[in-house]
Order: C-alpha cells, then structure tokens, then sequence
C-alpha cells in the first residue's frame, strides 16, 4: 500500500487563532533574573533552569556561585545588569534587605518587567509605591515543598498586573507543585497555613520518631517509620481528596483499639485547640509584618 505523504503547513503569527497564539505565547522561553540565592531562590532556579533563561544574583557572591555551577544558571554582577537582561525580576531576599533593593530597583525597572515578589510580609502595594505607577507586581507565598516539586503556592496580582501576567507566574510555581490565586487580602491565613504549614508536619514527625525511640525502636527504624508514615498519609489524603480527613481518622481507628486509645490522648489534650490556637498565631504575626 502506498503511503501519503503529509505536508505539513507552519503557521505565520499572523494566521494563528487567538487560542493558538496564547498557547504559543504561554511556553515561551523566559529571560528570569533572581535576586537573592538562598534555599528558596536556588530552588526556583534549579526548577526553571531546564525550560527557561536564568540569571541569579546575590549579595554573597560565594553564594552565587554555588547556585550558578549548581543549577547550571547565568550570574550576574550587579543587580543593573540582571535588571537589563531579564523580563521576570524574583524578589527572593529577606525582608530587611528589600528597601534598599527596591530603591535600587526604581530606576531600572519598567512596565516591560513583570516583578515577583516572595518576600514575607511584604504587599504588592509597598512594592508598587517603590517601582513606581505602572509596575506589574505579583505577590507570591510558596513553601518549603517547593524543593522537592511538591510545594503549594498562593498568587496575588498587584494594582497593575494583568491576568496574562499571573498566568505566567501560575505556570513558573506550577514548575515546583501547585499554585492558587488567592485576593492578597488572604494572603495572610495562606502563610499561616500553607507557607508555614511544612514546619508543623516536621514537627509531628519529629515528635513520633522520639516516641518510638522511647519505645525502643532504633533511632533508624524510627526515623523510617515516622517518615514513612507522613509520606503514606500525605498520599491518602492526595488520592481522596473529596473524602474529610476526619472520616480518614475513623478508617483507621477501631473501637477499643490501638489508634483509639492514641487519639483519647489527643482529644484530653486538646489536640484540636492547640492547633488551631498555633495557627491563628501564625496569622496573627503575619498580619503584624505585613505592610
């Protein structure tokens, strides 16, 4: 049987349908300059590095470095020649170095750069004030899971940025595990449970593998054990995800049981309450460094 040849016909810009242009212009290879190299900076850069153009500064030099052969990404002298190079500027530093920066900023940054800002307590509007009318900010508040792909990002868009602009940064943290957009005015609550939520996991890990040590467990075993079993748990949850974690409790706990008699414990404790208690202390110290 003879085959059919096909001819396959390429497109101008011109002759794509508007929904053929978005997804072109959606996986686009970005020009990203990061300023600030530490454990979240270096984790986006190694994220992005195999689809897009990466360039990182930092203060620390040494530190730049690292990330840079470590990541197989560009560095940058200054902060000028980032700016000059880049169309998406990641604010990665620490709150108390973010003035200057943004001062510094002002006079290099434009409309054509779309800034995303990770830095703690900092709102879109202090940014935009700083940079200038017309500067296309997003706030972002990622978490630590973001180093391993799994993390959960919250996404607010500024006065000025568009929805094309938080679709993009959407699909960078989509990179590293998922994102949501959220109103900033919730930015907060998400930090107290999202952006700090990794900690209190560590901290129930941490805790089960000192019981079963207590128990006599080796300290590897243990490890094993209480990792494992966050891992497993995370997994359920992920795989029933319309099912209440609290009817999961129950698929576990028999009457008269073992995990019954655990979780009376945590009930005369008031498990409950302190967490929520942990948690609205969270919210209320984000709100305090939010301005």
């Amino acid at each position: 049987m003879k085959r059919r040849s096909l001819n396959v016909v390429r497109k101008r810009p011109s002759q794509l349908s508007t929904s053929e242009r978005r997804a072109t212009s959606d996986e686009r290879r970005l020009r990203i300059g990061i300023i600030g190299a530490g454990q979240m900076g270096s984790a986006l850069a190694a994220a992005w590095a195999h689809r897009h153009r990466v360039t990182v500064f930092d203060v620390d030099r040494a530190k730049g470095r690292r990330v840079a052969r470590r990541c197989s990404v560009r560095i940058a002298s200054d902060v000028p020649s980032l700016a000059a190079s880049a169309g998406v500027m990641l604010l990665a530093v620490k709150p108390q170095d973010l003035e200057g920066l943004l001062r510094e900023l002002s006079s290099l940054c434009g409309t054509r750069h779309l800034i995303v800002s990770i830095v703690a307590g900092v709102t879109t509007g202090r940014v935009e004030q700083r940079l200038g009318q017309g500067s296309r900010v997003v706030r972002v508040m990622p978490n630590l899971a973001a180093r391993v792909g799994a993390g959960m990002a919250s996404l607010s868009r500024g006065r000025w940025a568009t929805v094309g602009d938080l679709r993009t940064v959407g699909q960078l943290f989509d990179a590293v595990g998922r994102s949501v957009a959220v109103p900033e005015r919730l930015v907060d609550a998400v930090t107290a449970v999202s952006g700090s939520g990794p900690a209190y996991y560590f901290l129930l890990t941490a805790h089960l593998e000192a019981a079963a040590r207590r128990l006599g467990l080796p300290s590897a075993l243990a490890r094993q054990l209480a990792v494992q079993t966050l891992i497993g748990s995370g997994a359920v949850v992920c795989g029933e995800s319309v099912v209440d974690p609290a009817l999961l409790v129950k698929a576990v706990a028999s009457r008269g049981g073992t995990t019954e008699a655990a979780l009376t414990v945590f009930g005369r404790r008031r498990f409950g309450a302190m967490v929520t208690e942990a948690v609205q202390a969270a919210w209320r110290r984000a709100r305090q460094l939010s301005r």
